[in-house]
């Protein structure tokens, strides 16, 4: 059985995948669905939705996991861009981890 997913808006849809590998690094989470909500469910039974990327991007202990003492500077780097250019923004940040977040 396919499933459809109803997304609020484009965006979800189509950063998905970026969105379920943020997902399942930060939260351990096996199942990801990206639709209206980004919703979630752990190895361990809990199951939780983030409302939009943004929350869960701007999210500081998601933030910190991802980038260590550097989250600050994301963070700032990615409200400094305007909404249309922040998720390629985010994948670079989120992809190019190897390299240090530069100023």
């Amino acid at each position: 059985m396919n499933r459809i997913w109803i997304a609020e808006n484009d965006r979800n849809q189509n950063h998905s995948g970026l969105l379920t590998d943020i997902i399942k690094e930060v939260y351990g989470a096996d199942t990801v669905g990206v639709g209206h909500h980004l919703m979630f469910s752990t190895p361990d039974g809990r199951v939780d939705e983030q409302p939009s990327i943004d929350t869960l991007i701007f999210d500081h202990d998601v933030a910190k996991k991802l980038w260590g003492d550097d989250y600050i500077t994301v963070l700032a780097k990615l409200a400094s861009v305007p909404q249309s250019e922040r998720d390629t923004l985010l994948s670079d940040f989120f992809y190019g981890r190897a390299h240090e977040v530069q100023d």
